[in-house]
């Protein structure tokens, strides 16, 4: 066991001393959306919590609002259970990741490289030779990096394991639709009727007229490709039925 006030534990911790990171998401179903949300809000701040999300999207038969906020993590269990306690809820999910060992071989890793960088420290101070004072500043150059990182991990960790973060979905509560259905019998007035009936009849008219105007319209547009190709027909056929008689007055005579 390292010691503690170098910022290092035991890797195989106590169950007491077990790292997890919580996080959850819940589905509300509410009569007001707003009134729901209000009374999160307030609980949040009861638990010493925060908000650190919020999306609204209203239209003119409905709210719905997305929000996230940020729970101590050891109250968490029991902010979800007044959360049942005071909504209605769809559904509730809470996951828990155990980063334990991952936790606890950085702060290993970190301490032993503080140790090594203290070391090299000294080195640097006893070195001769270029070429060994090079070496060791590169290590130290490392080392230093090394431990940035480590270190931003751990800080990163501790956030995450002392707050829970939870996404909460307002959703309005749908209006019971009843089994039992009126039917109503309703009809046209005779006004309507007749409103209708002259509609029809003007709208058949004004398609025949406009059928006949149109049809008017495209003889009129086709007149001079059409009147010299009659009258080439015409011609022929005249002149056909003339040596059509002429044959037959000949075989007669």
């Amino acid at each position: 066991t390292l010691s503690s006030s170098q910022g290092t534990g035991s890797k195989e911790a106590e169950p007491n001393q077990r790292k997890l990171i919580k996080n959850g998401s819940i589905e509300l179903r509410c009569e007001d959306v707003e009134a729901s949300y209000q009374n999160i809000l307030e609980m949040v701040e009861q638990y010493e919590g925060f908000a650190t999300n919020l999306n609204r999207d209203e239209t003119d038969s409905m709210l719905r609002i997305d929000a996230d906020f940020g729970i101590p993590a050891d109250k968490l269990d029991q902010f979800v259970e007044e959360i049942s306690e005071t909504e209605v809820v769809n559904y509730i999910k809470i996951n828990a990741e155990d980063i334990t060992d991952d936790y606890y071989d950085a702060t290993i890793r970190l301490d032993t490289a503080e140790k090594s960088l203290e070391k090299y420290y000294e080195f640097l101070l006893d070195a001769k030779k270029i070429e060994d004072m090079v070496y060791i500043q590169g290590e130290i150059d490392r080392l230093t990096e090394d431990i940035e990182i480590l270190k931003g991990s751990i800080k990163r960790w501790d956030s995450q394991v002392d707050y829970s973060y939870v996404s909460i979905e307002f959703l309005q509560k749908q209006a019971q639709i009843s089994g039992k259905r009126e039917i109503e019998f309703s009809a046209m007035t005779w006004d309507d009727f007749k409103y209708w009936v002259n509609s029809g009849w003007n709208s058949v008219l004004s398609s025949v007229v406009s059928f006949f105007q149109w049809l008017a319209i495209g003889i009129l547009v086709s007149a001079p490709v059409i009147i010299p190709l009659i009258l080439i027909i015409v011609i022929i056929l005249i002149i056909y039925r003339k040596r059509k008689n002429a044959r037959l007055q000949k075989k007669a005579g």
